[in-house]
Formats: C-alpha cells, sequence, structure tokens
C-alpha cells in the first residue's frame, strides 16, 4: 500500500467515524410528526435566506468603501469586517446582547444576528470578485462619462453568479447554524439543528434525531450542487473602482466595525465588576483557566496534524475529492456521537472531536487553493522521480507550513468560544465558553461579557501563539 493510499483510507475512516458511532447507537432511523418537523424546516429556510439577504444587502453599503480605501488601509479595514465571521459566535451575542434592550428573542433575533455576522464576509469576498471584473470596465465607464448607476446596471450581469455563489454559501451556514438559534431562539425559532439538540438531550428520541440530521444533510447537499458559473474577465490590477468608491461607503464600514467592538469595550469595566459580585465565580474562572487553555491548544495542534497528514500525496490522493465533497454531520449529531467516550478523559475527547468538526471548513478555506497553487511543483518533481512523502517534506510542508499554522491557530481561536457542542456532550462546565452561555442563559449578561472578554485575550494569545509557530518551524 502507497502512503497515498494509507492516508487516503486513514481520512476515510476518521471523516466516516461519527457515522459508525451513530449507526452502532441507533437501532433504527425514524422522522418526528410532520408539522413539527416542517415548522423546523421552516425555520431553517426563513434563518438562511432572510440572514443572507441581509448580509447581501449590508455588503452593498460596505463595498464602495472598501474601494475608497487604499491598499494599506484596505487591508486593515478587510480584517476588521472579517472578524466578526472569523471570531466564534459568542462575541457576537455578546455584543448585541450588550447594547440591545430589551433583545428581540426569535425568529427576527437569530436573523438579524446572523446577518450581521456575515454581513462583513460578504462584503470581502464580493469586493474582491467585482474587482477581477469590473475594474477596466470601470475605468472606461469613466472615461466615456457613464453615470454610476447606469454603470452598475449594466454591469451586474456580470457578478450576478458571485453574488450567488456568496448568498448560497452563507445561506448553508446559517441554515444549518446551531449556536446562535439555541442561545436567542427562545423555543420560537427552532432549526432542524436545535430540534436534533432537544430530540437528543431532552426527549432521547435518537432515531429521530438521526433522521433529522439526515434530511438536513440532503438539503445541505443539494444547495451545495448548485453550480455557480461566474463570468471570467481578465483579472484587473489592484486599483480603486473610482465610478463606484465612495466616501459614504467606507462610513458605512467604520459604523460596522464600531456597533461590534464599542458595546464589548464600553461594558467592560461593568463586565468585571459583575464578575466579582458573584460569589465565587472568580474561583470557578481560575479552576477553568487551565482546562480552556489545554481544550483550545489541543484541538488546534490535532487540526494542524490533520492538515499536514491530509496533504500528504497531493493532488493524486483521492482525498482532495473526499475532502471538496464531503459533508459532515450536523454539531449535535456529531456530539451525541462522541457522547461517553470522554468519561475518562473529557478534555481529550472534547479536543477531538472539535478538531473533527473544524477541520473541513478550515481545509476548505485556506489550505486547499494553497495546495492546488504547488500543483506544477509537485508534478515536476514527480517526474523527476520522488516519491509522495519526499515530495511533501522537500517542496509541500515548507510552503504550507505557515498558512497551516494560522489556520490551527483559528481553529483554536473557535475552540476557546465553542458552547454548543458542549452543551450536548458535556454534562458541566469544562471552560470559560460554557460557563458564559450558562451565564448568558440565567440573564447574568455583565457576568458573561467579563467571562467573554478573557476568552477574547486568551484565545488572541493562543492565535499568536500559532502564527509565530509558523514563522519558525518551517
Amino acid at each position: 500500500m502507497t502512503i497515498s493510499r494509507g492516508i487516503f483510507l486513514l481520512a476515510v475512516l476518521t471523516l466516516a467515524l461519527p457515522y459508525l458511532l451513530l449507526a452502532r447507537q441507533i437501532g433504527g432511523i425514524g422522522l418526528p410528526e410532520t408539522d413539527e418537523l416542517l415548522w423546523a424546516l421552516k425555520n431553517s429556510l426563513y434563518q438562511g435566506v432572510l440572514s443572507s439577504l441581509i448580509a447581501l444587502i449590508a455588503a452593498f453599503t460596505l463595498m464602495p468603501g472598501l474601494w475608497w480605501a487604499g491598499p494599506r488601509l484596505k487591508g486593515v479595514l478587510s480584517w476588521a469586517l472579517l472578524l466578526p465571521s472569523l471570531l466564534p459566535p459568542l462575541f457576537v451575542l455578546l455584543s448585541f446582547l450588550a447594547w440591545v434592550d430589551p433583545f428581540p428573542v426569535g425568529l427576527i433575533g437569530v436573523v438579524f444576528v446572523q446577518g450581521f455576522m456575515n454581513a462583513g464576509l460578504a462584503a470581502v469576498l464580493l469586493s474582491r470578485s467585482i474587482e477581477d471584473k469590473l475594474q477596466g470596465l470601470s475605468e472606461m465607464a469613466a472615461v466615456m462619462g457613464a453615470p454610476r448607476f447606469l454603470f452598475l446596471r449594466r454591469s451586474f450581469r456580470l457578478i450576478v453568479w458571485d453574488l450567488a455563489a456568496v448568498g448560497i454559501a452563507i445561506f448553508a451556514f446559517c441554515f444549518a447554524s446551531f449556536s446562535i438559534p439555541l442561545v436567542i431562539g427562545g423555543g420560537r425559532a427552532t432549526n432542524l439543528e436545535v430540534l436534533i439538540y432537544e430530540k437528543v438531550r431532552i426527549s432521547t428520541q435518537m432515531g429521530e434525531a438521526l433522521g433529522i440530521g439526515l434530511v438536513q444533510l440532503a438539503i445541505m447537499a443539494l444547495v451545495l450542487l448548485i453550480p455557480s458559473r461566474p463570468a471570467r474577465l481578465e483579472a484587473a490590477r489592484a486599483e480603486r473602482l473610482h465610478l463606484v468608491a465612495s466616501r459614504w461607503g467606507l462610513g458605512a464600514a467604520a459604523v460596522y466595525v464600531m456597533i461590534f467592538w464599542l458595546p464589548l469595550l464600553k461594558t467592560l469595566p461593568e463586565s468585571f465588576r459583575a464578575i466579582g459580585q458573584i460569589e465565587g465565580l472568580w474561583s470557578q474562572i481560575g479552576e477553568l483557566a487551565l482546562p480552556s487553555v489545554a481544550l483550545a491548544l489541543g484541538a488546534g495542534l490535532l487540526c494542524l496534524l490533520f492538515l499536514l497528514v491530509f496533504s500528504i500525496g497531493y493532488p493524486q490522493n483521492p482525498i482532495v475529492r473526499l475532502v471538496r465533497g464531503w459533508l459532515a454531520p450536523s454539531t449535535a449529531l456529531l456530539g451525541f456521537a462522541f457522547i461517553g467516550w470522554g468519561d475518562a478523559s473529557p478534555l481529550i475527547t472534547y479536543a477531538s472531536v472539535l478538531a473533527l468538526l473544524f477541520f473541513l471548513p478550515v481545509f476548505r478555506l485556506g489550505l486547499d487553493r494553497r495546495l492546488e497553487s504547488l500543483e506544477p511543483q509537485i508534478q515536476i518533481a514527480r517526474t523527476l522521480g520522488a516519491n509522495d512523502f519526499l515530495i511533501w517534506h522537500r517542496v509541500v510542508r515548507p510552503q504550507i507550513w505557515g498558512i497551516a499554522c494560522v489556520l490551527a491557530g483559528v481553529v483554536s481561536l473557535w475552540a476557546f468560544g465553542e458552547f454548543a457542542l458542549g452543551r450536548v456532550m458535556l454534562s458541566q462546565n469544562l471552560n470559560w465558553a460554557l460557563l458564559s452561555e450558562s451565564l448568558m442563559s440565567s440573564y447574568r449578561i455583565e457576568a458573561g461579557l467579563g467571562v467573554g472578554f478573557l476568552i477574547l485575550i486568551s484565545g488572541s494569545l493562543l492565535f499568536t501563539f500559532f502564527w509565530r509557530l509558523g514563522h519558525v518551524g518551517r
């Protein structure tokens, strides 16, 4: 057996493990009553469609600001717009709960939070795509004196497929969202993912939970199979789109960033005072400090290992097609599959499940494209007679080490703030994220914000550790 085939077999077993465990634990597959299933499906569709529409509409107000900014400011602004979608949902929830009072619990609140969280991501993705396609046309239209509205109306057909691709990606994320509907749904925005959680944790109807998960998986597969055929024009120079750039867009981007950060910073002193007013909370925070760091660090290191090992044998290794097309089970089902495994060592089990949960998204996020860019070098090395491991060691690993470490740092940051999976797998507060969520659920918002600040600071330090590791370990 070659190294590539061995790695492929390992990948299949690893990714299929949740399904194998679920099949072993559940005797049969069922579905809930039709009314209950259709109600949850309707909520999932509403959340996906409305959240993606809000994100796309907001993106069109933010993009002119990105086009107005110079190269250096544009890079900083892009990162600032991406942060709400890159950080764990816990921070977005804390930000909104800090300044929206009373908060609209239910479908409206879920849609609003998810739409806001993904607006910056949509703006950055669409701005880059539109720049590539419309730079030359924008310059020509400006020379000919075409008005802005006419230019936008005529060029819309060139970006419609890019718009659809970004909208589908955001829809898929919001359709299967778990943590945000779980916290602020209030029982009125129960989607398929939350219904799975209720079937597992409350009514212990495991067969129905698996059936709902398969329905959700089938819908996600159909959505992701929708073809995207973006129009292809010559790549543009990295310049401003003067015809559609706007200072008002720059102001809108600044407002978007301030809406996220100012409520958190404003309530910082009050949040730490609230922690001191709850007896024994500081000592509980101290007890959970080491498990929180160990859990996030372990998830990041395991994901780094997955990224490195699964890159061996690229692109001949069929793992590439497997990872690109694989759909992981829902978060609730993934947690249920591993219930009981972590009784002796819950930290190790929980970190492993987190790494398994986040591996596919980060592989598609950054490593897939990087490996694709190395394909000509790999083909030359293979022509010269190098085997898979030598190619990986001398060609691939040195060039993907940096991005793999950054992605592992992102996973560690997500693991620091992940609480929804823990609510399925664990019966106690094992880390700061679960503690913060339990404080919010009991309406002690300020104390939950204080713990959230500790998560943000510690997660940022851990991300910096992985980022530095990517510079020294090549």
